[in-house]
């Protein structure tokens, strides 16, 4: 009977952990190669340059906010020149 139990308890835990992140089943990654190896390459450079891997990392993240700022940004200017068309 205590064995049901705990079957039925872990079964139940493991069902609400995946109903609540089926989403994460379905999401497909759209990597772009071209800008991850640029990335990559200017991450490297970073460090051999400042000679401080945690400096090397608040540079790379600062780059990473920026580009996202920069993609927003284009694609709202995208967005607004397709409306006027």
């Amino acid at each position: 009977m205590a064995n049901t139990d705990v079957k039925t308890i872990i079964f139940s835990l493991q069902f609400s952990f995946f109903s609540k992140n089926l989403y994460l089943r379905g999401m497909k990654m759209k990597i772009d190669w071209k800008k991850f190896i640029l990335f990559a390459i200017i991450a490297f450079c970073l460090v051999l340059v400042t000679d401080s891997l945690l400096m090397s990392a608040g540079i790379f993240l600062l780059l990473l906010v920026v580009d996202y700022f920069i993609a927003e940004w284009e694609k709202r200017h995208k967005q607004n020149n397709l409306n006027k068309k």
